[in-house]
């Protein structure tokens, strides 16, 4: 009768795994976009990301705003791998919103 039980526990017979968020600081879409190619490269399609952060760069700005966007993803080490990479930065804490 256990077994039976643990049968119904997980319907889709797996769990998601655990996801962990990190912010990145991009100036443009460009990098934004070669974050999200590497997450794909590491992870498929097991990682998601902030919504809507292509329409935060303006064109017409020769030097956009810094826009933090996150990702999240099964594992952190990517962190280390697209600082390094592309030179960005990186953390796994939520940026300061109270203007200090």
């Amino acid at each position: 009768m256990i077994d039976d039980m643990s049968k119904h526990a997980d319907p889709l017979g797996k769990t998601a795994p655990e996801l962990h968020r990190f912010y990145v600081r991009v100036r443009t879409a460009e990098q934004w976009y070669a974050v999200m190619a590497e997450c794909r490269a590491w992870f498929g399609r097991r990682w998601r990301t902030m919504p809507k952060v292509r329409r935060k760069f303006n064109p017409k700005w020769s030097k956009g705003p810094i826009v933090t966007a996150w990702f999240e993803v099964p594992d952190l080490r990517v962190c280390t791998w697209i600082a390094t990479k592309f030179s960005l930065e990186v953390t796994t804490r939520p940026p300061d919103s109270s203007g200090k």
